[in-house]
């Protein structure tokens, strides 16, 4: 469960971070980081999926968002995964 939601997180994260970047170059090595943790996010769920028996989804559905991931907010991407963080 932590890969998945930190993999998760990720994705909507850097969707969520667009606004914060001043760089077109910056943009475009987050988009390709996006992408790539969108196919790990996809490839996890799978594997649990067929693993143990769950029910998530492997891509954003047609209904939510025209099935493009949702970005998320700064705090809102630290309130998912902090309980992974020990410090």
């Amino acid at each position: 469960e932590l890969i998945y939601t930190a993999e998760r997180t990720g994705v909507g994260a850097y969707l969520g971070a667009i606004k914060f970047f001043p760089r077109l170059r910056f943009l475009q090595i987050a988009g390709a980081i996006q992408g790539t943790e969108a196919r790990h996010t996809a490839v996890i769920a799978g594997v649990l999926n067929f693993l143990f028996d769950q029910t998530i989804q492997v891509a954003p559905g047609p209904n939510v968002n025209n099935g493009i991931d949702q970005p998320i907010n700064p705090e809102d991407v630290l309130a998912a995964i902090s309980p992974f963080i020990v410090i």
